[in-house]
């Protein structure tokens, strides 16, 4: 957070929005509201148009309804998953975690899917596993399901979710498998097992090449070609996939559930490697300039480099 400020007050635009959402969250900081609004209105002075939204949910005083809490108090689920959301996130209303999850295991116990989504991911984000499991299995979420394995260690769980959601049709569970084959290929290619390593990679390849679009898709494909993973190496071609990553326009901190800080870290990583490939190639001010975007963004390492 001190980092976040000192790039804040040096119109570091991505910073003030990370802040400003740490702020309105709660989140490793004490909650306050109207700094947070402040940081949003000084980055949307700078052009950040996501930050006009955010500085306009807060500056409304209307936004929080009456009527869902009169609902939720009768019973509807989506009423009480929409309450308990607005208790989680602080919008509009004093945030209280403790309301928060009261309502949305209200929720969740008459079905509402969301709810339960939700209550998974606070469940891992407090590093309760065993509960992030059964939450994430209620709702068929493999990719969620995956990363809980993979934090508890049990590797061949993590890739049977991951398997699970391929066969469901979902692109993260894919991203997710190709990188486990990524790292068996590069294992097998540390112990000379040529024909292993490159099945590895062609496998990762398939599963990323399926997908039309994706951070953490990119993400992967940068790496195969900065490091020549099953293709000839091509800084190149992963700059040009970097670029288009750490470019796009990710969703702002206040709409972020699973991932936070205000991106898919796979974005912000796409800045730090940036700054890493500009090294090399001697261009030491572009290179600071992707270190600086990452720090804003929260990229730990970079970060601590600055």
């Amino acid at each position: 957070a001190k980092t976040l400020l000192t790039l804040a007050e040096q119109d570091n635009a991505e910073a003030a929005i990370r802040l400003g959402g740490m702020l309105q969250s709660g989140e490793h900081i004490v909650q306050d509201l109207a700094a947070a609004k402040a940081l949003y209105l000084q980055a949307a002075q700078q052009g950040a148009t996501e930050a006009e939204a955010l500085w306009g949910e807060l500056d409304d005083p209307d936004t929080f309804d009456d009527h869902e809490r009169i609902e939720a108090q009768a019973g509807d689920a989506t009423a009480q998953r929409e309450l308990g959301e607005q208790y989680r996130k602080g919008s509009n209303i004093e945030q209280d975690m403790t309301k928060a999850r009261d309502l949305l295991q209200q929720a969740a116990k008459q079905g509402e899917r969301e709810a339960a989504f939700t209550l998974g991911v606070l469940a891992f984000n407090d590093n309760q596993l065993d509960r992030a499991r059964d939450y994430f299995q209620q709702v068929a979420a493999w990719h969620a399901l995956g990363r809980t394995e993979e934090r508890r260690e049990d590797y061949p769980a993590a890739i049977a979710a991951y398997e699970k959601g391929i066969a469901a049709g979902d692109d993260d569970s894919r991203t997710a498998r190709a990188a486990h084959y990524l790292a068996d290929g590069m294992a097998a290619q540390a112990r000379s097992e040529t024909d292993k390593a490159e099945e590895n990679y062609r496998q990762a390849r398939t599963l990323l090449e399926e997908q039309a679009y994706g951070f953490r898709r990119d993400l992967l494909l940068a790496q195969t070609y900065r490091e020549g993973l099953g293709v000839e190496k091509n800084h190149d071609e992963a700059i040009r996939l970097l670029q288009e990553l750490a470019d796009y326009a990710p969703p702002p901190y206040a709409q972020s559930v699973l991932y936070g800080y205000g991106a898919d870290p796979a974005h912000r990583e796409a800045m730090w490697q940036l700054s890493g490939l500009e090294t090399q190639r001697g261009h030491a001010q572009e290179a600071l300039q992707w270190a600086e975007r990452a720090a804003g963004h929260g990229q730990p390492q970079a970060q601590y480099y600055l």
